[in-house]
């Protein structure tokens, strides 16, 4: 009732006469025959049995509720209650929030990553398979946490420096990985092999970061009791041959879990090694944790899925925005804008690029007009805007991605580029095209003609 009464002057506070009122009250989960008879609430509770037949019982109770000899004042009274009410107000968050509710979602480990986690307790190898934002780093790295627990030493390897130095980054903060947990690129690693052993290595070579795993494992392998207990291969889709024979030398006696998406396969010639995961058990990753509905619908379909399957459309989430060529670096500047002046930091925004490094508008950019972009694995990545390859980003994450220098084509693999970067959104995801992506793709002109 003392709500009713601060109804009441806001309405008085708008030259509203205030209507007879009462009071009733509803327990909506709450299952019985017949409410409270005693007091003041005698016939004046619904309940949980009584929400189906609202339209018969309201105007009963409310004649009950209210006193006998009101009368209704003149005027728009009831849209005056309705604005009080707030029936229009149009519920938002800002997208600081929405990135900072991203990154908690992500943290917690789900049911099927936990089965994973205690089948390692018993395993010392496996392949585990999952598809994008289903938690195979997550789980990777607590695997190399949870051995180093024990005493162990444990190996992180990847495929791109940008996500081992993410995931180094991660380890660093906790006290059990630090010195006994190394994340490393593959490649990276087996330099520093090469170098540990007095090796020659000019990275400027052709053909060296080719051959360089190949070259580690015949020439600067470890001692054997310097080798790790367990290695985590993560990305496995794209490691190469020689990549593989280095990882096979690593673990040869150890420990070997393997982490594996096929649907972001780039490479089609990058198997894993049919005897080095003969026997090994398989394990599966179902759940879906960093992309929203809509982003992850959308992405579904570079991946093989039904336009049927496609979530509402939802712009504050997903749009697909398409400009004349030459102002497409523009518009892509105007969009980080935007979501500045939203509240996203910069930190929070990746801009990827379709196109190779060598065919990019994108990378030739330092700055996008007052804005300072950073390279993947930069050191101070994580306090600018990013701008970079979807290869280079693969396995990375931010709440907002801006997908650009779209490419088309045969032998481009289109769809697997655009499904790399769409998957690394975990708030939401802006496609900036040129007007002839959109005849290329109907999947674009379907999404831009979302309202």
């Amino acid at each position: 009732m003392e709500f009713a009464k601060h109804l009441g002057k806001a309405m008085i506070g708008r030259g509203m006469l205030v209507p007879g009122y009462g009071a009733a009250c509803a327990f909506p989960d709450v299952d019985f025959d017949s409410g409270p008879g005693g007091g003041d609430v005698a016939e004046l509770v619904i309940g949980h049995r009584d929400l189906s037949y609202l339209a018969d019982i309201l105007p009963g109770l409310l004649d009950r509720a209210v006193p006998a000899d009101y009368l209704l004042p003149p005027g728009d009274w009831i849209g005056c209650l309705t604005g009080l009410w707030g029936e229009t107000w149009v519920p938002s968050i800002s997208l600081r929030n929405r990135a900072d509710d991203a990154a908690d979602r992500l943290l917690a480990l789900d049911s099927d990553q936990l089965s994973v986690l205690d089948f390692a307790g018993e395993n010392a190898r496996a392949v585990v398979v999952g598809g994008a934002g289903s938690g195979k780093t997550v789980v990777a790295r607590e695997l190399a946490v949870r051995r180093a627990r024990q005493g162990q030493r444990a190996l992180y390897a990847c495929f791109t420096d940008a996500l081992a130095r993410e995931v180094d980054s991660a380890l660093a903060t906790d006290p059990a990985a630090v010195g006994k947990v190394q994340a490393v690129s593959i490649r990276r690693y087996a330099r520093d092999l090469l170098v540990a052993k007095g090796q020659p290595c000019n990275c400027d070579e052709k053909d060296f970061w080719a051959e360089v795993s190949l070259r580690a494992a015949c020439e600067a392998l470890p001692e054997p009791d310097e080798r790790p207990n367990l290695l985590v291969v993560d990305e496995a889709q794209d490691f190469a041959s020689g990549d593989w024979e280095l990882v096979q030398a690593l673990s040869d006696g150890h420990g070997l879990w393997v982490m594996l998406d096929e649907n972001q396969r780039f490479w089609d010639e990058r198997k894993l090694p049919t005897g080095l995961v003969e026997g090994m058990a398989r394990l599966n990753l179902k759940g879906q944790h960093r992309n929203p509905l809509a982003v992850e619908k959308f992405a579904a379909l570079y991946a093989g899925g039904s336009a049927g399957d496609v979530a509402p459309c939802d712009p504050a989430v997903l749009r697909v925005v398409a400009v004349p060529a030459k102002k497409v670096l523009d518009r892509v500047r105007h969009e980080i804008e935007t979501l500045q002046k939203g509240g996203a930091r910069p930190g929070d925004i990746a801009v990827l690029s379709l196109a190779g490094q060598t065919r990019s508008r994108l990378l030739e950019k330092q700055r996008l007009g007052t804005i300072h972009v950073a390279r993947a694995d930069a050191a101070d990545a994580s306090e600018h805007v990013v701008a970079d390859t979807f290869l280079r980003f693969k396995g990375l994450e931010r709440p907002f991605v801006i997908v650009t220098d779209l490419v088309h084509g045969e032998g481009m693999k289109c769809d697997v580029r655009m499904h790399i970067a769409l998957t690394r959104a975990t708030a939401g995801v802006i496609v900036v095209c040129d007007d002839a992506d959109l005849g290329w793709d109907p999947r674009l002109r379907m999404a831009a003609a979302k309202p």
